[in-house]
């Protein structure tokens, strides 16, 4: 599941869920800083903004990973238009 900071997201990461966390710039003490995994959760990956309000650079390095993580559906990548421009 990809999701912001939410109830949601942490019942999916306590159900052990796989979860892509879209964090804000100094988020919520509990993603920590400087880290992409979590020590409460360990299907979480997190995504931090790296300035205030910069989404797409968050949203740019998750569509990399979805490639990566599905490496077989990229052939249908070129049908689609950037989600990020």
């Amino acid at each position: 599941m990809i999701s912001v900071d939410t109830s949601v997201a942490h019942l999916a990461a306590a159900m052990g869920k796989p979860v892509w966390l879209l964090n804000r710039f100094a988020g919520c003490w509990r993603w920590l800083r400087d880290r992409e995994d979590s020590p409460w959760y360990p299907t979480v990956r997190i995504f931090t903004q790296s300035q205030r309000g910069n989404w797409d650079e968050v949203l740019a390095r998750v569509a990399a990973a979805l490639v990566q993580h599905f490496p077989s559906q990229g052939r249908y990548r070129d049908e689609f238009p950037p989600l990020v421009t």
